[in-house]
């Protein structure tokens, strides 16, 4: 929009509209996140793509870039802490669904509660993309994030989980 202000009086001025319109270019290489943490948004846009290909543009899968990094990133951390996400969703029951739009290539779930869970998978992948180095996901309710667990370590991307488990009575928890 601030683009668009900047230069509409130019465009106007010349009557070239053209001066008014930015290029568009995807940005696929990702300066700030290891390719484990890109690999896991990934699978988040996957599931946006074939369940709700109308409301998302389909770009080229996001690299990691282990490059340097641009100096004007904001918003991104070393660590990035997810608390009852999945339990607090407005639809955690659809959330047992999401493995259908990958058996099925089309989301199962109709109506205000599919635009929910589309909204709820893009606030995911911004969550996810936050992290540089570790995303941690605490919940309290376990049976609200099993649907989506089962889903990041059924569906690897050939080098093993997409995900780490722990559990409350997992052997190393201190």
């Amino acid at each position: 929009m601030i683009f668009y202000e900047q230069f509409s009086q130019f465009a106007n001025a010349t009557k070239d509209k053209s001066f008014a319109v930015s290029a568009m270019f995807a940005l696929n290489q990702n300066f700030r996140s290891h390719q484990g943490i890109i690999s896991l948004a990934s699978f988040i846009m996957t599931l946006l793509y074939l369940g709700f290909p109308q409301h998302i543009d389909q770009m080229a899968e996001e690299r990691a870039n282990n490059g340097p990094i641009p100096t004007l990133f904001g918003m991104e951390f070393d660590d990035a802490f997810l608390v009852d996400f999945f339990t607090n969703s407005p639809c955690a029951s659809s959330l047992r669904k999401l493995g259908n739009i990958l058996t099925s290539g089309s989301c199962s779930v109709d109506g205000t509660k599919s635009r929910i869970l589309c909204s709820e998978l893009k606030h995911l992948y911004v969550a996810i993309t936050r992290a540089r180095n570790h995303l941690w996901i605490f919940e309290t309710c376990p049976e609200a994030v099993d649907p989506i667990v089962r889903l990041w370590v059924d569906n690897s991307n050939g080098d093993g989980s997409l995900v780490d488990v722990m559990t409350r009575s997992h052997p190393n928890r201190t």
